[in-house]
C-alpha cells in the first residue's frame, strides 16, 4: 500500500473517530436530554448489605414489609432494580388499578451533598429526580395510569443512611364500594344456600394483628343473624362450632392462638346478639390458606393474608 493511500486511510478513520464522538454527544445531549456522561452503573457489591426495612403502608397500616431499600449511587436518579423490588412494583401496581381511587406518594429522597446531575435540575432536585424513575418505571412496564402516582423530593431524614425512596398508598380501601357489594351478595347466597355452613373472611370483617379487632359489615350480617336465630327456634337441639384461621405471618403456637383467638372473638360476638346454644371453638391455624399470601420472593400481600383470616360457623346437629 502506498504512502497516499496510508495517509488517505488514516484521515479516514480520524474523520470516523470525530463522527462517532459526535453522533454520541447528539444522542445523550439532544434525544436523552442527557448532556453529561452517563451515571456509573451501581455497584453491584453493595446490593448484599442494602437493609430489608422497606415498608408500604395504606392509611397507617402496612400492606408490604421487609423489603430492600432502593438503593442509588452518589447523584445517581436510577436504582439497579433487585428481583425483591421488581416483585413489589408489580404488586402494587395491581393493587392501585383495583382500586383507582387510590394513590401512590412516591418520596424522593438524596443527601445534601449530593451533586445535583444536569440532566436532573428541570425536576427541582434530586429527590424528585429519583422518584420520577420509580415512577416512569410503574408508567411503563405495569401500565399504571399516570393520575395514580405523585411525587416529592426531599432531603433524606438524619437517622436513615440508605433511605432514597418512601412508598405510600393514599385512600386504599381494604375492600371497594363495587367489592362490596359482591361480597355481600356472596355471603347473603352463602347462608341462603346452606345456614348450616358459612365462612366470614377479612373481605368483610376486620381480622388483624396485633391488636386482632373483629369488627363485621351489620347489614348483611344482621341478616344472617335473623336466619340463624330462627333456625335454631325450630332445632332447639342444634349446636354452633366455630373454626378460626390466620394467616403464613405467624408459626406454631403463636398461629394457633391467633386463629383461636379469632373463633372466640366470633363466639362472644354472637352471644353478645342472644345466639345462646352451646358454641365450641376451634383453632386450624394456617393449615389451610385460601390465599397463598407468601410470594416466591418470600415477601407477603398482606390484602391476601386477609383473606386467610377467617372463621367458619358450622351448626351441627346433637342426636
Amino acid at each position: 500500500m502506498s504512502r497516499k493511500n496510508i495517509l488517505i486511510l488514516i484521515l479516514a478513520m480520524l474523520f470516523f473517530a470525530v463522527w462517532l464522538s459526535m453522533a454520541q454527544k447528539y444522542y445523550y445531549c439532544v434525544i436523552l436530554e442527557q448532556c453529561e456522561p452517563p451515571p456509573p452503573p451501581v455497584d453491584s457489591s453493595q446490593l448484599a448489605h442494602i437493609p430489608n426495612d422497606l415498608t408500604v403502608s395504606a392509611e397507617g397500616f402496612p400492606l408490604w414489609e421487609n423489603y430492600p431499600e432502593f438503593e442509588f449511587d452518589y447523584g445517581s436518579t436510577a436504582p439497579l432494580y433487585l428481583p425483591k423490588q421488581l416483585a413489589l412494583l408489580e404488586e402494587m401496581a395491581l393493587l392501585l388499578k383495583s382500586q383507582p381511587q387510590a394513590k401512590l406518594k412516591i418520596i424522593g429522597r438524596y443527601k445534601k451533598e449530593e451533586t445535583l446531575p444536569e440532566q436532573a435540575k428541570r425536576y427541582g432536585n434530586l429527590g424528585r429526580a429519583r422518584a420520577l424513575s420509580i415512577a416512569d418505571k410503574l408508567m411503563a412496564e405495569y401500565q399504571l395510569p399516570s393520575q395514580q402516582i405523585y411525587i416529592l423530593g426531599d432531603t433524606m431524614p438524619l437517622n436513615k443512611k440508605a433511605f432514597y425512596i418512601d412508598l405510600e398508598i393514599i385512600g386504599y380501601l381494604p375492600s371497594g364500594p363495587e367489592q362490596e357489594k359482591k361480597e355481600a351478595e356472596r355471603f347473603r347466597q352463602a347462608y341462603l344456600q346452606d345456614i348450616k355452613r358459612l365462612t366470614y373472611d377479612g373481605r368483610m370483617a376486620f381480622f388483624r394483628s396485633p391488636d386482632q379487632r373483629f369488627k363485621l359489615a351489620p347489614p348483611v350480617f344482621g341478616e344472617y343473624l335473623d336466619s340463624l336465630q330462627n333456625y335454631l327456634a325450630q332445632n332447639p337441639k342444634a349446636q354452633l362450632i366455630i373454626i378460626g384461621h390466620t394467616d403464613s405471618k405467624l408459626q406454631g403456637q403463636a398461629a394457633q392462638e391467633e386463629a383461636l383467638s379469632f373463633a372466640l372473638q366470633t363466639k362472644a360476638y354472637l352471644e353478645h346478639k342472644g345466639i345462646n346454644c352451646p358454641i365450641q371453638t376451634q383453632s386450624r391455624s394456617n393449615q389451610e390458606l385460601l390465599q397463598i399470601d407468601t410470594l416466591a420472593d418470600g415477601s407477603r400481600a398482606l390484602y391476601k393474608a386477609a383473606q386467610n383470616r377467617r372463621v367458619e360457623i358450622l351448626v351441627e346437629e346433637v342426636p
